[in-house]
Order: structure tokens, then C-alpha cells, then sequence
């Protein structure tokens, strides 16, 4: 399990680097973007594999009031596939088959018309201050996923 964390942390880290961030921005968000094998097993994961190798992955958790999408990250080499929306399709079907009715979201803003474009609701924003940017807010969606 523990290498698979690792696999999985590392998609995340680049694909989150790819929208440009400052380095000191990706460093405070390490610890965010590292999946454990604790986190592994309490979460729903689904991967995409090319080739025998992993290129994306995407968990969904359970939070107080529900379930929401944790991690959704494809490497930069196979965006623009459509591999994030087969991705959340299958967490959305996985949380669906656990209970779930929707899934909540919240969104990087370069991820933002992603979400809108597979189905999801914009319910507010929340603060996501980042140094020198401290109007910075994460969308957050709501993804209807039954009826």
C-alpha cells in the first residue's frame, strides 16, 4: 500500500504544478496533495492505468455531511483526454453504490469549469488565502449523483 501512496501523491504533485504555482505554494500544499496508506484505505479510489501505469487517480471520503471528492488529479501528459471525467464518473457510481446522493467539491479555480462542464452545481466559495493572494477562494460545487 505504501507504494501505491506514493505513486498516487506524485500524479498529484505534478498534475497540481502544472497550473503554474509559485514552488512555495506547492510546497504548503504537500502535505494536502500526500496520500497515505491509512488514507487509502478509508477512502473510495479509483485509478486510471495506461499501459500498466498509473496516469491518474481520483478518491472520494466521507465527511459530517456527506461524501465529497478528496483528490482528482491525471498527469499533465494525459490531459485533455478525458480521463478526469471517466475518473469522476466512476467515483461518482463507487459513492452512489456507498449511499451517497451527492458529492460535494471543492474546487482549485483552474479546475472550476471541469466540474461545471461534468454536471456540477456552484454553492459558494470558500477562503483558500494563499501569500499574496489573499482573495484566493476554492469553488465549491455540489455533484447531484442520484435521481
Amino acid at each position: 500500500m505504501a507504494g501505491e501512496a506514493s505513486v498516487l501523491t506524485a500524479i498529484a504533485l505534478q498534475a497540481k504544478a502544472t497550473w503554474g504555482y509559485p514552488s512555495e505554494w506547492l510546497e504548503q500544499w504537500r502535505e494536502a496533495l500526500t496520500l497515505s496508506p491509512v488514507d487509502l484505505d478509508r477512502m473510495i479510489v479509483r485509478v486510471a492505468v495506461d499501459r500498466g501505469t498509473p496516469v491518474g487517480f481520483g478518491a472520494v471520503d466521507r465527511i459530517a455531511e456527506g461524501w465529497e471528492v478528496a483528490h482528482l488529479w491525471v498527469l499533465p501528459s494525459h490531459g485533455r483526454r478525458g480521463i478526469g471525467g471517466r475518473l469522476l464518473s466512476a467515483l461518482a457510481n463507487a459513492a452512489r453504490g456507498a449511499g451517497a446522493a451527492t458529492l460535494r467539491i471543492e474546487s482549485d479555480p483552474h479546475a472550476a469549469e471541469f466540474y461545471e462542464r461534468a454536471g456540477a452545481v456552484r454553492i459558494g466559495a470558500v477562503p483558500a488565502p494563499m501569500p499574496g493572494v489573499a482573495e484566493r477562494v476554492l469553488v465549491v460545487f455540489e455533484l447531484r449523483i442520484v435521481g
